[in-house]
């Protein structure tokens, strides 16, 4: 009961807080930065290993989840990830944090605690651990991110197209970088204006998969066509499906009883399709 009025509390202290277009600026200076073998030691026990039958080497996507943290849906993609041959790890930048805890993840929903230029490091320290686990082929590595973790791909690679550290790192971690990837599929991501992607874009070509949804009123769709088409004029390999008649993270079922978000069989079985024949391709 204690939690329950907590989280309450907490929910309504947030509900007031409104981003600043000066916000990711201010918290890129108060960010505490660590060593990435010290992110790496806090993130690994949590790595969630999904792979096909055998010894591999498999390629491997990364999954980052939304904001709310690892549900369900990463679960699902795991899976059929694994129908098709590739296996997944998936990176929980919550658990470790206590960010699941008293609803604390509301915090990282609304920008105030780890943005997407500052969860794009725990992505980077992933994609150098992930390159080392015995079963990955470490030259077909990609990543798919949900809303949140979608933001943090975009991040991470605008951040090494500036040649700038993610918030939170005193260095970029040795192993594989975003322009070594053989894909990205950002799932109805963030962005808007605390978006290093909005603002600069990015610089590597790698082919991305955008999936987003018509009206959707979680992350404004509209904000990542603007991207998408000014990085298609700087030649970078982008496709981008929007999928109708369905909300923000429809390919979720677990979710607060208050959500006004719903689960859509129809779209997630087409976003399914659409990721299959994305990675079939590379």
């Amino acid at each position: 009961m204690v939690k329950r009025v907590m989280s309450w509390v907490l929910a309504v202290a947030v509900a007031i807080t409104i981003a600043s277009p000066g916000q990711a600026q201010v918290l890129e200076r108060v960010i505490e930065r660590e060593d990435p073998d010290e992110i790496s030691d806090l993130l690994s026990p949590f790595y969630i290993v999904t792979k096909p039958d055998g010894e591999g080497p498999f390629p491997t996507v990364l999954l980052a989840s939304g904001c709310d943290g690892p549900k369900d849906n990463m679960r699902m993609w795991a899976d059929v990830l694994k129908d098709i041959g590739w296996a997944s790890v998936q990176v929980d930048s919550h658990t470790p944090r206590g960010y699941n805890e008293f609803q604390l993840w509301r915090l990282i929903c609304i920008g105030q605690v780890l943005p997407g230029a500052q969860r794009a490091g725990d992505l980077a320290v992933a994609m150098a651990d992930v390159a080392k686990m015995p079963f990955v082929d470490a030259d077909r590595m990609a990543l798919l991110g949900a809303s949140h973790g979608g933001w943090s791909i975009l991040d991470l690679f605008a951040l090494a197209g500036e040649d700038r550290r993610p918030y939170g790192l005193t260095r970029w971690p040795n192993g594989p970088q975003p322009k070594d990837l053989v894909g990205a599929i950002p799932l109805y991501p963030y962005c808007g204006f605390l978006s290093r992607a909005s603002e600069v874009g990015w610089t590597a070509d790698v082919p991305m998969q955008f999936i987003l949804v018509d009206d959707d009123l979680i992350t404004d769709e509209d904000d990542c066509l603007a991207v998408i088409a000014r990085m298609r004029i700087a030649g970078r390999p982008i496709e981008a499906v929007i999928i109708e008649n369905a909300t923000h993270a429809f390919d979720q079922t677990e979710r607060g009883f208050v959500s006004p978000l719903e689960f859509s069989q129809e779209a997630t079985d087409q976003a399914v399709k659409i990721v299959q024949d994305f990675l079939n391709g590379l």
